[in-house]
């Protein structure tokens, strides 16, 4: 107080927190009107606080013979500064600056007046910075005092204090943020910036990465939000549920590189869905085309021609493959190939022959039947007639019966078709037959087949005609 007028300040200081520790005993005692112990504790410090007030304030006029000191708005600049926001700033930094004066006194002068320090008059000022800065390790001191146990509290100071260059303070409480937390990965990785030897941050590093697989990638996509290299490393960590998000950000990073296309492809198979990733597949194998020859480090053409080939005969689209075969062979060597143009017409032909082949030996060399006779009321193409005479009604009936005796023997029917009918035969000493009996093609003595009438052609002619 003698050295400076503030320091007056201070006695009425001690005596409002005095009395702010003391108030709810002041107030039973004013309820109850009768004075407690403290009560009187309280009144005696209190006496003796205003007693050297006023003693160093009468010591303090006898120096100044008698008058009050005056000030000048050079001696304390921010106090005359008519904005309040601006002393408000001014007087924050600058116990922010005393304070770092106490850590690292390189600036030091016996009279700050006459604006040694500039005021602060924008919230832009990067002095505020300080500010904050300051009273943020205020608090976080505060915290850690309170919390010692929290290592999230540890390691967020350790980042305070790594930002202002205390490295060896940094690493102290970020070793208890891992005593706390063994598995912390942002610890460890920061851990690993600050320590000396290669092999030690080679092992905080390695702790971190498999704690938080993601940890460091993420970071690197955070730092720089176009680092493919980053994106796809993360999809090979990442389950199938997030991989559609990576895939069309690499999209929308890098949209002429086939390999993105073919990653997006192969995620929509695995899926089940074939159809859509033919349409990445294919659009892989025409930004392939694209590059030249002796710009590629590897055969981008034949890695998405065969994934394209291979979904395209999944889906049984074997036309799309000899397009995509022919184009393919007219690109590699720059001009149209009358040679490739014909193994491709002729692997064609053969297969579409082959296939024909098989559905005509099919049709002329039926299967067996498994019985020795059949029902030949199969055959009778029933047909109305206006008046149909009673005889051929008896003609009918009497065929029938002849029928069913004959095939008693047969335990089973089977459905056949027209042709194999037609070309079934029996085996007479099988049945006991003597003679023919189960014969479609004989002719009624009355003109009663019906077959026999009509005019259409039959199932060998239909075959003969469509191959």
């Amino acid at each position: 107080m003698l050295a400076k007028e503030t320091g007056v300040t201070v006695l009425l200081l001690n005596l409002a927190i005095d009395l702010y520790r003391c108030w709810p005993v002041i107030k039973r005692s004013i309820c109850s009107l009768k004075i407690e112990k403290k009560c009187s504790g309280l009144s005696i410090r209190s006496l003796k606080v205003v007693v050297s007030l006023l003693l160093l304030l009468s010591i303090r006029l006898g120096l100044l013979q008698g008058t009050w000191p005056v000030f000048s708005p050079q001696d304390n600049p921010a106090a005359f500064h008519s904005t309040f926001f601006v002393r408000l700033m001014t007087f924050c930094y600058l116990a922010a600056f005393n304070w770092w004066l106490l850590l690292c006194p390189w600036t030091l002068s016996h009279d700050w007046q006459m604006g040694s320090v500039p005021l602060i008059t924008s919230g832009w000022d990067p002095r505020n910075l300080v500010t904050f800065a300051a009273f943020g390790a205020l608090l976080l001191l505060a915290d850690i005092a309170s919390l010692p146990q929290n290592a999230k509290l540890h390691y967020n100071l350790g980042n305070f204090l790594r930002e202002t260059d205390q490295h060896d303070d940094a690493v102290k409480h970020y070793k208890e943020a891992l005593r706390l937390w063994p598995t912390y990965a942002s610890a460890h990785n920061n851990m690993g910036t600050l320590v000396v030897g290669t092999h030690t941050a080679e092992h905080h590093f390695l702790l971190a990465i498999m704690y938080n697989k993601h940890h460091m990638l993420e970071r690197c996509i955070w730092l720089q939000p176009r680092f493919v290299q980053a994106h796809v490393e993360l999809l090979t960590l990442k389950p199938d549920a997030e991989k559609i998000g990576i895939l069309r950000r690499l999209l929308e990073l890098e949209p002429t590189n086939w390999e993105h296309y073919i990653l997006y492809g192969n995620w929509l198979k695995d899926k089940g869905l074939p159809g859509a990733s033919a349409k990445y597949f294919a659009e892989a194998t025409r930004l392939s085309f694209r590059i030249k020859i002796s710009e590629r480090s590897v055969r981008s053409d034949l890695v998405s021609l065969r994934s394209t080939a291979l979904v395209y005969r999944a889906l049984g689209q074997k036309s799309r493959i000899l397009q995509l075969l022919t184009r393919w062979h007219t690109w590699r060597r720059g001009r149209p190939s009358p040679a490739a143009h014909i193994y491709l017409r002729d692997w064609s032909l053969k297969i579409e022959l082959e296939g024909r082949a098989q559905a005509y030996s099919r049709a002329v060399n039926p299967a067996p039947p498994k019985s020795t006779c059949f029902d030949h009321n199969q055959l009778v193409v029933e047909t109305k007639k206006d008046n149909p005479s009673a005889a051929k009604n008896q003609a009918s009936k009497h065929q029938s019966a002849k029928t069913s005796s004959v095939c008693k023997t047969c335990v089973k029917k089977r459905n056949l078709s027209v042709s194999t009918q037609i070309k079934t035969t029996h085996n007479k000493s099988e049945i006991g037959l003597k003679h023919k009996k189960c014969t479609p093609h004989a002719k009624d003595k009355n003109n009663n087949n019906i077959i026999s009438k009509l005019n259409t052609p039959m199932a060998e002619h239909i075959l003969m005609k469509t191959f």
